[in-house]
């Protein structure tokens, strides 16, 4: 029992969690769990560890969750963060909590008393980023604490937690490596159902590495006999220990309800009463006891033991809940002087029934929660209902300064209360409840409010059907900010139904908004949203010029979601013409930025961004930050596209966009930035910085919903390794996640590139014939698109296929003029004009290849890319030494020349290794250091070096160990030999190695 110094043990349990605090003192972080049945000792182990952290100079915070309904969101959290104040200098404060104080003072609100000239970075529309950034405060400013001196955080009975405190939990956990940080929670595990909030954070946090679960159960017989005897003062005898332990089964709280009851009924001065004997050995006969329902009787003849006034004010206590204030009690003992009140309290305190909490004066709570539900299971229901109203009018008068924080108590004691009649407040404070809890981006119980309000308004005689529909349409908007879309579309499907019913145009569009907005975020297709926007903009009157442009330009994003792409555009210009006529700012920004959906495709690349310029000005005027940073990031992308600005230009940009967006310090924009700058680093020949940055970048993003961090990292590497020359590090990992994953055949193209870059060509091939089927055509025009289409054409360009080439060109050309980029900071491939030259090439369409690779190395020159530069001179010097004209030679070896010095510096290996390939091909030279050889069928020196390797039986990996170059160029040469020398296989290449004098 909690306070309760008569039970030692747990030793094996405590040497366990001491070792946990040793580590997390040496830095090393971790959550470990306390669980148990009801009264097993798990806030007394968490008790003795703190004794234990004290004494060796770690800070105890204590947050314990209210496992009574009407618990504010983040409880547990709040009384965390207030202990940590108490006596913390208000210099230290701000050094700690940074620029995070004011998102901590949205839930713990003395903060902004303490810290007056607070900085606000602004609100944020996306509720996942929000909240995000209130979780990282809160954890940068624990982890910040830790420093100064090491953290013990108890969070108690967990299983009462709201969703957001849970949420925030999981958040925490992610950031205790390195950190002086231990927390310990408890919770009863008989109450964590499968659908239970908890068991989904417990599968989040058994995914981290320093988590630990500790399961406590009862007590040996021993025990319970040490404990016995020290009750009773003597050795008692065996046989009422025995009855003790079989009807207890060692659970503490139950060995010590029933030890005191025997010890007020003096049961240690005689033989065990028969009715204890009888229990014992009916348990013995292998009878089943109801051991719960044996320990509340023993706790109701307890209380029976006490006075009258005192039972009667703790049953009043009970139905205020686990913990009450003596000034609440004031207001609803009115029978009794307040002197008498403190006298009755003391008579509780002194039986241990409740005790003091450590909160505050005045405070207090039952010694178990079994105490508090066997006083509140005593009731009839029509006095429970008339006790929650006297309580919640009493907390009216109590609290009427500020209601806000008992805004959930308020609406549970109402709501108790409705069942007898009269269910206006508890619609009221439900509604005032939800919507503080949105506000406090505690989304969840937000949403379980409304859910109340609506309960409560089921209870009126006639319910009011609009007041229902927008409490359904609010409900929706809360479930949706939580990521449960389907849920939330379902939500919306009833308001709609509810607004079609009774004829109201508006609150059809509202729930036609909604259902959309719930099933863009995580992708869900658009269909269903088409549907209910079009019926909606049928019955909105065409007078509701602001409304209908909204129900428009949302159409427009559910089109793309549904893959009509033609009538998206046509349904985005209705929308901005509308938005326009109704002169609103705010209309037309907000519409801007959903069509731009609409003109995702090159073609409309100066559409893009005339209206990205516009909607970032009035974003502006508006002072709108997000609206700013979220065109923003799609604006840089389109700007980079466009492939006019010097590298100078480009950085200034991205230095701006990093700048506001740490301002408004929301998560999901730092994400993009550092996206966007791996991408710049790795155009520009920085492999090992973009490396860097695309690591920052995934850690970030893995962390935000609605983000494909694994899939863009995935793109990052992809291309890094790939110019650093290691691509078969990624060929197993790609074949394995194309085969898994139906969803990930976008990862096809890369994987026929990487069967080229090993040699696999049959395989290679293969691939490449699956997506060529309906010319290419199947291939899904979104986002990543264009990557599909430049990896099809280096394949194509492998496997010489002309055919095919041409069919690429005319589907690319599209993209003449462009950078080949993936918004986002996806992917960045410089000039898209380089594959086009390549395809052209492969056509055997000189002019065209040429004109194609001037185009492609100027943009590239312009823009800095050298990686790609690099590229571009090796293709075009390909390309030359393929068309093989007497002035081609010389113009072949100076661009090779630059392109071996760019890649040398740079580190790209692989293109390093081809382009001496194809000056010594060129120019019958090495660097102008080893005569060509005139080996037969126009083989080089090098294939002959690999031909005899191969024909003395070594593999690729061998091969390439000896001449110290990459596997996938050695793969490359034996590709090339066995087409100059018509050979099927290693087997024949090899004869004809023999035949030749090549041995």
């Amino acid at each position: 029992m909690p306070g309760d110094s008569d039970f030692v043990g747990r030793s094996e349990e405590l040497k366990e969690l001491r070792l946990a605090l040793d580590e997390s003192i040496s830095g090393r972080g971790s959550i470990v769990m306390l669980v148990g049945d009801p009264g097993i000792g798990k806030t007394r182990t968490a008790l003795e560890l703190t004794t234990y952290a004290e004494s060796h100079g770690v800070r105890v915070l204590w947050g314990r969750c209210y496992e009574s309904d009407g618990a504010p969101p983040y409880w547990p959290w709040v009384q965390v963060i207030r202990s940590s104040l108490r006596d913390k200098d208000v210099d230290d404060m701000r050094s700690e909590m940074g620029q995070g104080a004011a998102d901590i003072a949205t839930i713990v609100p003395e903060i902004s008393d303490l810290l007056p000239d607070l900085t606000h970075a602004g609100s944020i529309e996306d509720p996942e980023q929000a909240r995000f950034r209130l979780f990282n405060s809160v954890s940068a400013y624990l982890s910040a604490a830790s420093r100064s001196q090491p953290l013990l955080l108890v969070l108690d009975n967990l299983h009462g937690a709201d969703k957001a405190s849970l949420l925030l939990l999981e958040f925490l956990a992610q950031e205790l490596r390195e950190r002086q940080l231990l927390v310990l929670g408890t919770y009863r595990d008989i109450e964590v159902s499968r659908r239970h909030p908890l068991t989904e954070t417990l599968a989040e946090l058994s995914r981290a590495p320093r988590f630990r679960r500790l399961k406590l159960g009862g007590l040996g017989a021993d025990e319970v006999g040490s404990f016995v005897n020290k009750v009773a003062g003597r050795e008692a005898p065996q046989g009422l220990v025995n009855a003790v332990y079989g009807l207890t089964e060692g659970n503490p709280l139950f060995v010590t309800e029933v030890v005191r009851l025997l010890a007020q009924e003096g049961a240690f001065l005689h033989t065990p009463p028969q009715s204890l004997r009888s229990q014992a050995a009916a348990r013995n006969r292998g009878l089943l006891v109801n051991i719960p329902e044996g320990v509340k009787e023993a706790i109701g003849r307890r209380l029976n033991r006490l006075s009258e006034g005192c039972l009667q004010t703790l049953t009043i206590a009970s139905v205020i809940g686990r913990e009450f204030g003596i000034d609440e009690l004031t207001r609803l003992v009115d029978f009794m002087p307040h002197e008498r009140l403190v006298e009755v309290l003391e008579e509780g305190l002194f039986a241990r029934i409740i005790e003091e909490t450590q909160q505050s004066v005045g405070r207090y709570q039952f010694a178990h929660i079994l105490i508090r539900e066997t006083l509140y299971d005593e009731l009839t229901g029509l006095r429970r209902a008339r006790l929650h109203r006297r309580i919640g009018e009493a907390m009216e008068e109590l609290y009427s300064s500020d209601l806000g924080p008992y805004l959930p108590l308020l609406s549970h004691h109402f709501l108790e209360a409705a069942r007898i009649g009269e269910p206006d407040k508890a619609i009221e404070y439900s509604i005032r409840a939800a919507e503080r809890d949105m506000d406090l981006l505690a989304y969840e119980e937000a949403a379980q409010y409304y859910r109340l309000a609506i309960e409560a308004l089921d209870m009126t005689s006639a319910p009011d059907e609009e007041r229902k529909c927008r409490l359904f349409l609010a409900l929706g908007e809360a479930i949706t900010k939580g990521g449960d879309s389907l849920v939330a579309r379902e939500v919306f499907e009833q308001a709609a139904d509810i607004s079609r019913r009774t004829g109201r145009s508006k609150e059809f569009a509202l729930a036609a908004l909604g259902f959309e907005e719930a099933g863009w975020r995580p992708g869900l297709f658009g269909g269903p949203a088409v549907r209910l926007l079009e019926d909606a903009l049928e019955v909105v009157d065409e007078k509701e010029s602001r409304l209908r442009s909204e129900l428009l330009a949302s159409l427009t994003r559910a089109l793309n979601f549904s893959g009509s792409l033609e009538r998206a555009a046509e349904v985005a210009e209705r929308a901005m013409a509308l938005a326009r006529s109704t002169g609103d700012k705010a209309t037309l920004v907000k519409t801007l930025s959903q069509t731009l959906y609409s003109l995702r495709r090159p073609e409309n690349l100066r559409e893009r961004l005339g209206s990205a310029d516009e909607a970032i000005r009035l974003a502006h005027e508006l002072n709108d930050t997000e609206m700013r940073l979220n065109i923003l990031s799609w604006y840089l992308f389109d700007l980079i596209e466009q492939g006019q600005m010097s590298p100078e230009d480009i950085d200034r940009n991205l230095d701006d966009y990093e700048q506001l967006a740490q301002a408004f310090r929301q998560p999901f924009y730092l994400y993009v930035i550092n996206s966007l700058r791996a991408v710049q680093h790795i155009s520009r020949g920085r492999l090992d910085l973009g490396e860097e940055l695309a690591k920052k970048s995934f850690l970030l993003g893995q962390r935000l919903k609605g983000t494909d961090a694994a899939g863009v990292y995935g793109m990052h590497m992809f291309t890094i390794r790939r110019l650093q020359g290691h691509i078969q590090e990624l060929s197993a990992a790609v074949q394995i996640f194309v085969k898994d994953r139906a969803e990930s055949a976008v990862w096809r193209p890369g994987l026929a590139l990487i069967y080229c870059e090993l040699g696999m060509l049959d395989e290679a091939r293969t691939e490449f014939e699956r997506l060529a089927e309906n010319d290419f055509m199947d291939i899904p025009q979104d986002a990543v698109w264009i990557v599909c289409m430049i990896f099809l054409a280096e394949v194509c360009d492998y496997l010489e296929d002309a055919e095919r080439a041409s069919s690429l060109y005319r589907e690319l050309a599209r993209y003449h003029g462009h950078v080949a980029v993936i918004g986002g900071g996806v992917a960045d491939y410089g000039s898209a004009d380089r594959y086009l030259g390549m395809l052209a090439a492969t056509m055997s369409d000189w002019e065209t290849a040429e004109l194609r690779f001037e185009e492609a190395i100027a943009m590239d020159e312009r823009t800095g890319a050298r990686t790609w530069l690099a590229m571009g001179r090796y293709e075009y010097a390909k390309m030359l030494s393929k068309r093989g004209r007497p002035e081609d030679s010389t113009k072949a070896k100076s661009l090779l020349e630059q392109s071996i010095a760019e890649a040398q510096e740079i580190g790209l290996q692989t293109l390093s290794e081809r382009a001496l390939e194809l000056l010594e091909l060129t120019t019958g030279a090495s660097g102008g250091q080893r005569a060509e050889v005139a080996y037969p069928d126009g083989l080089t020196n090098r294939e002959a070096e690999v031909l005899r390797l191969v024909a003395s039986g070594r593999s690729n990996r061998d091969i390439a160990e000896e001449l110290f170059i990459a596997t996938n160029t050695v793969a490359n040469h034996v590709k090339n030999i066995l087409s100059k020398t018509s050979s099927a296989n290693r087997t024949e290449a090899a004869a004809y190695a023999m035949q030749h004098g090549l041995t």
